[in-house]
């Protein structure tokens, strides 16, 4: 229960921080690969602060088990 609760609060601290320094993200995973590139894109940075807000909300569904109506449908539980 207490390693549960650590990896939760663990994964929405990363989740946060990658919502606000997706840039940050940017340099340790995607500027080693071009010699070109400078800054991130526009998308990139979207689709990065759209992913921390995801991965924050997981921890929040994997928190309160069912909060997703399909997942009570379908008796999906994480």
């Amino acid at each position: 229960m207490i390693v549960t609760i650590i990896a939760g609060v663990i994964f929405a601290v990363i989740g946060i921080f990658i919502f606000l320094k997706p840039d940050v993200i940017w340099n340790l995973t995607e500027k080693w690969k071009s010699y070109r590139a400078d800054e991130p894109s526009e998308l990139y940075l979207k689709s990065t602060k759209f992913g921390g807000v995801l991965e924050f909300r997981e921890h929040e569904v994997r928190r309160n088990s069912c909060l997703i109506p399909i997942c009570r449908a379908t008796h999906l539980y994480y």
